[in-house]
């Protein structure tokens, strides 16, 4: 297989001494296009000289044609191009052979190394300078006492050799010891030479002895840079240097060409030719996925589209037919050799051209792609699960902000509300409207708190609770509510499944997930509830983005429901998204389930297909150190006033008079503040006569955090209620060790803020 077109070199297809093919390269360097120059003696078109004498050479082709082998030529081939350009040009050439062994006619493959030459010749010029000879990385270093015959050799050329550099004493006797018999003459004769000033340089190569029996290859170069009056050398310096790699490469140049059918063979690309109609030709390597068991006739005369995946083969056939026609890139494809094996491959092709250029086959160069799709496609998972996760973050944060401004409405309006309630007898004609309003109010207050878990700011009771016996109180609860053609099941396992969680904060996951399960299934089916410990590993977590590894409690809620297309699993868990009717679903049900597991340090993942039902995956970290309470005062439902003086701290205007109606009402005095920046102010003015300050967490400027601290240094013994639109006991165990006496969350009744306004006035300082 000769894919011209696709070589970097340039190259010749002779018989008997004419040219019947060259690529494109070989046209450039020669200055003959194909057309021109077929038909031709090489000679006519390959015109090579030799560089430094300018005669004309014997071209390597009549070498080739006389020993029948590979012919392997140095760089000193000047090519002389028909348009007057001169090449400086490596070549080879190798006898192509049929079936029988004979030969048919010649390759020839050359290419330009004018600026390796250049550089070679700027280097050999170069190498007389002292300082670049010193400078050398990785060569041995030499200095030579001509008149003492003493000679020094540096660390690195020990080194070259496998020896350590204290291990014994290197010069000149030593050195020689170690040169390989054959070539100890050509060295040392080529340092009488050049001392002799019968050449220009010392310049030879040699093998020398490595240590551990092996012979390795020495360049070995050196100057005079030391004579006495009389011109005669004093000192020579030089380097040698390790050319192992570079002699192994020049004889593999000259391997022949059962050498070169082995390399084809060991390349892991798989290469295949054909004719016009795609049937194989040639194929180097059976050892491809699919083809290990195969026979090498039986893959030969076969089409080569019968292995290509059928939604693949009207595009193959297509790509085929326009590389007839100019040159297209590599083109994937799904390959099938065995029923067992698809393949992902990356195919290149050319065609194969006759002496008239008329086209007489392919070859087709065929990679394994498999394990890079592979990754390509976990890759992209990966990028899927990150942005999805940023999404949701960003979203939480959006949720939090929408529902503290909310809370602050529904204060504002619950607050008003109660204050007409409370001034109206009980058959007052407003007063069932009035109750209406008030339970659509509360009935806004859950959906706030919904929003709230979504965005993790809700408060949370966090104790050491047995998953077990809290998947077993709802499922008494839901087998009294869910209808009677879902079959409840419970699969728990029996070892303690204990983590510090918020029990109410469990019940409203168990809830919602078993509500869609059931919505799911509106004629019947499986509700199973599964629990189990498992160990997170850290491939778990690298494709997994948002868990942690260790021990978790799992919790598995699975239903034959209707299921889910991919599509709607990338929104399931986004606030307000619902597939159920207008009037039937809020959207925040799953929303504030992802809230509760994020909050507790876990992991929510959901699995579905249309028809096929779905499963929910809850990982919550297991417990390991002991119980952690968190301690809330309750306060008393008494309505009781007083006759303090209470500082009102809030940016909202119609809170900050509604609070001030509602305590005043109840004997207090008030004072308000609309930013931390006055309150700090008028506190620090009449700080003296105020008996409480009741602080707005969410306030722009100053904030009430750093508020409450500016607060406790005007005053440490300051009484502070922290008022937010977040639940408060997410905050509680911060903020009452950063110096607040207490906490009420928004909206709240005005019972809930008389008790708690009491309950802190009367603690003792």
């Amino acid at each position: 297989v000769i894919p011209f077109p696709s070589w970097k070199g340039a190259c010749f297809l002779i018989s008997c001494i004419r040219i019947i093919r060259m690529n494109p390269v070989a046209e450039k360097l020669c200055g003959w296009k194909e057309p021109q120059a077929r038909g031709r003696i090489l000679g006519d078109v390959f015109r090579i000289v030799n560089v430094k004498t300018r005669r004309v050479e014997e071209d390597p082709v009549k070498k080739v044609i006389h020993t029948g082998r590979v012919i392997g030529l140095a760089n000193h081939s000047l090519l002389l191009s028909k348009n007057g350009e001169e090449y400086q040009i490596a070549d080879s050439a190798a006898p192509i052979k049929d079936r029988e062994g004979n030969m048919t006619g010649v390759v020839l493959v050359f290419r330009d190394v004018t600026r390796e030459y250049a550089q070679a010749e700027r280097l050999r010029i170069s190498e007389g300078r002292l300082d670049l000879a010193m400078a050398v990385k990785n060569e041995g270093i030499w200095d030579w006492d001509l008149v003492t015959n003493e000679t020094y050799f540096d660390d690195r050329y020990y080194t070259m050799a496998g020896y350590n550099p204290n291990e014994f004493a290197l010069n000149f006797n030593s050195w020689a010891e170690r040169v390989h018999p054959e070539d100890l003459p050509k060295a040392t004769s080529a340092i009488d030479d050049y001392l002799a000033g019968k050449t220009d340089s010392y310049h030879v190569e040699f093998r020398f002895k490595h240590k551990n029996g092996s012979w390795i290859w020495i360049l070995g170069r050196g100057k005079v840079v030391e004579r006495d009056a009389d011109g005669s050398p004093l000192r020579m310096i030089g380097t040698h240097a390790d050319i192992t790699k570079r002699k192994r490469i020049e004889d593999a140049l000259l391997e022949s060409e059962e050498m070169q059918r082995k390399l084809l063979q060991a390349v892991p690309d798989l290469i295949i030719r054909t004719d016009l109609e795609g049937a194989i030709t040639f194929i180097n390597e059976l050892a491809f996925p699919g083809l290990e068991n195969l026979p090498e006739e039986s893959i030969y005369g076969k089409n080569i589209f019968s292995f290509i995946a059928r939604h693949d083969l009207p595009r193959a056939m297509e790509n085929a037919r326009l590389r007839l026609e100019k040159n297209i890139g590599p083109q994937q494809y799904q390959l099938q050799f065995d029923e067992s094996t698809v393949v992902h491959a990356e195919v290149n092709g050319a065609v194969l051209r006759d002496q008239e250029s008329r086209p007489i086959g392919m070859v087709y160069v065929i990679r394994d792609i498999s394990e890079r799709k592979r990754a390509e496609q976990k890759q992209k998972m990966l990028q899927d699960q990150l942005l999805q996760a940023q999404k949701m973050e960003s979203l939480g944060i959006l949720a939090g902000g929408v529902a503290h401004d909310f809370n602050n409405l529904l204060q504002a309006m619950s607050g008003n509300i109660e204050l007409i309630t409370q001034g109206k007898p009980k058959d007052h004609p407003d007063a069932e409207r009035l109750k209406t309003v008030t339970r659509s109010m509360n009935r806004a207050a859950q959906l706030v708190q919904q929003l709230l878990f979504f965005s993790r700011k809700s408060g949370s009771m966090r104790a050491r609770i047995d998953l077990n016996q809290e998947v077993e109180s709802v499922a008494r609860m839901l087998e009294r509510t869910i209808p009677k053609m879902i079959a409840l099941e419970l699969k728990l396992k029996p070892s303690a499944c204990q983590l510090f969680a918020d029990p109410v904060q469990i019940e409203q996951i168990l809830l919602n997930l078993a509500g869609n399960a059931v919505d799911a299934m509106p004629e019947g089916g499986k509700l199973k509830i599964k629990t189990s410990i498992v160990v997170l590993d850290d491939d778990f977590v690298r494709f997994h983005p948002g868990s942690a590894p260790g021990s978790h409690v799992l919790l598995t809620v699975s239903d034959t429901g209707c299921g889910m297309d991919k599509k709607t699993m990338e929104h399931v868990f986004e606030p307000f998204f619902t597939t159920k009717e207008v009037g039937k679903g809020t959207g925040l049900g799953l929303a504030s389930v992802y809230g509760i597991v994020k909050a507790h340090g876990g992991y929510i993942q959901c699995y579905s297909q249309p028809g096929q039902g779905s499963t929910f995956s809850v990982y919550l970290p297991a417990a390991e150190h002991g119980p952690v309470s968190t301690v809330e005062q309750q306060p008393c439902t008494q309505l009781e006033g007083g006759s303090e003086t209470i500082l009102v701290v809030d940016d909202e205007p119609e809170i900050r008079e509604l609070t001030r109606e509602v305590l005043e009402s109840m004997g207090y005095t008030v004072k308000k503040a609309a930013t931390g920046e006055q309150a700090i102010a008028l506190f620090r003015d009449e700080g003296k006569f105020i008996d409480l300050v009741l602080l707005d967490l969410n306030m722009p400027g100053m904030g009430g955090r750093k508020c409450l601290g500016k607060l406790l240094q005007l005053d440490p013994g300051v009484k502070v209620i922290i008022a937010t639109g977040y639940a408060a006991n997410g905050h509680s165990s911060e903020l009452l060790s950063s110096g607040a006496r207490g906490f009420i969350g928004k909206p709240y009744h005005i019972k809930e803020l008389a008790a708690v306004v009491r309950m802190v006035l009367q603690e003792k300082d």
